[in-house]
């Protein structure tokens, strides 16, 4: 019996079957940062999935730039969280990090995703909407397929 935090890779003639046409396009899965921990769970998921569609993995962090009134503006703990976790894939090799600046989550997510995009991400799962709950609907609603990856059923 397998447990909620094993992935199982799927054969490639199985899920291709289960994308027949007008499904995802799975040139690329794509994972977007939410926060370090559920992003590295993420994309734990992610390349398993890649590995079972033959298909690369990316990362994509959405920023909106806060202009400052002042001088210079210090990163704040997402933004240094993503830096970090960029420079560990890069070691790694095998996942392309891309970062996306715009006013808007949304206007970003147009410019970082191809239409019917394979969308990981992750996030906890509560009865109330958490950011990463807004994403998913915000993806969906831009007609995305989003793979939501509950932090806490997928820890290590």
């Amino acid at each position: 019996m397998s447990t909620a935090s094993e992935l199982r890779v799927v054969p490639r003639s199985l899920v291709e079957s289960l994308f027949e046409v007008g499904g995802p396009n799975t040139e690329r899965v794509t994972v977007l940062f939410t926060d370090l921990s559920s992003t590295l769970r993420a994309i734990a998921v992610a390349r398993g999935l890649g590995r079972a569609l033959g298909a690369p993995v990316s990362l994509v962090v959405v920023t909106t730039p806060k202009f400052p009134v002042g001088g210079g503006q210090e990163p704040t703990t997402r933004e240094a969280e993503a830096e970090a976790l960029q420079v560990r894939l890069r070691a790694a090799g095998d996942i392309r990090c891309r970062v996306v600046a715009a006013p808007r989550a949304s206007d970003a997510l147009d410019v970082a995703l191809a239409p019917g995009s394979l969308v990981v991400v992750g996030g906890r799962r509560r009865w109330w909407p958490t950011a990463a709950s807004r994403l998913c609907r915000l993806l969906e609603a831009h007609g995305h397929y989003v793979l939501f990856v509950d932090e806490v059923l997928h820890a290590a």
